[in-house]
């Protein structure tokens, strides 16, 4: 535990991997609820979703396994830390679709109803983390240098 106080605390150096277990859990309890995405809907908007989060979670990984110690070994990691970053993309289409597609009509509901505000609260949280998350990444990538062999 540290003894600094959390508003003082910089980012750390893992913050990346962190938010994304978070955004994982949200993504996946809210897309496999049957309020929020029916079951007709699964295969074409939740299972896509699940995929390329979990294939960020690979190429987080795959990336973060990489000791950058030559020029080859610095390419081979920025190449699949741009894929996490396209992954984030790709999930923010396809959540933009889901919406025009699954929740257009929840959405242009009275204000006052509660489905609604209960998408965009989940729907405002999700996309806080996408771009939290991608920021986050691009910041990894660019710190990214070759390092010396001791």
């Amino acid at each position: 535990m540290s003894n600094v106080l959390a508003r003082f605390r910089g980012i750390s150096e893992m913050e990346f991997y962190k938010v994304a277990d978070d955004l994982r859990t949200e993504l996946s309890t809210f897309l496999m609820n049957d309020k929020n995405v029916p079951k007709k809907w699964r295969a074409v908007i939740s299972y896509p979703i699940i995929d390329l989060v979990q294939l960020m979670f690979d190429c987080m990984t795959d990336a973060n396994s990489i000791y950058p110690y030559t020029p080859e070994l610095v390419e081979e990691r920025k190449r699949l830390q741009q894929m996490c970053i396209r992954c984030c993309d790709k999930i923010f289409e396809r959540l933009q679709h889901a919406m025009r597609v699954v929740w257009w009509d929840r959405l242009h509901r009275d204000e006052t109803s509660p489905e609604r505000r209960r998408l965009e609260y989940h729907l405002d949280k999700i996309g806080d983390m996408l771009e939290r998350e991608e920021k986050l990444l691009n910041g990894w990538r660019n710190s990214t240098k070759l390092l010396r062999r001791r």
